[in-house]
């Protein structure tokens, strides 16, 4: 998804661009009367094409980075949950415990919780100098 942005700030070989937050519903406000609020934001982004403050620049997420995002984020718990599952359901019938299923199955979704919990705590520590998910396709508008 294509934005447009205004660089608001040049600080090395990275720009800050100031961004109009979409909303979910695709901001036709006009259509449901929702009364959204259109907030900025700023964006860190790498300069690659020499733009300069006050330019409007079109930006669009790097495809790897939100692949990758998606799969920590979705898939590793949820491996957790299956494997922590089937690894109780198989030790409980091999020791003979009933309601093996339900135990399973609660055990899980601590898993998964914990799997969440992980993934926060990282992402948190290594968020100091990871690189912008954005990178600038094109120069709209230039100052001169």
């Amino acid at each position: 998804m294509k934005q447009n942005g205004y660089v608001i700030r040049e600080d090395g070989i990275m720009l800050t661009i100031q961004v109009i937050r979409t909303t979910a519903c695709g901001d036709k406000c006009g259509n449901c009367s929702g009364g959204c609020d259109k907030r900025v934001i700023d964006i860190e982004v790498e300069n690659t094409l020499c733009a300069t403050c006050g330019d409007v620049v079109e930006i669009e997420p790097d495809a790897s980075t939100i692949i990758s995002a998606a799969f920590i984020i979705y898939i590793i718990p949820l491996g957790m949950l299956i494997l922590s599952m089937g690894l109780l359901i198989y030790l409980f019938d091999y020791l003979g415990i009933i309601l093996n299923e339900l135990i399973s199955l609660t055990v899980g979704l601590s898993f998964m919780a914990l799997g969440y919990y992980v993934i926060h705590v990282v992402d948190k520590k290594s968020s100091e100098g990871r690189k912008s998910i954005f990178k600038m396709s094109k120069i709209i508008k230039k100052e001169r």
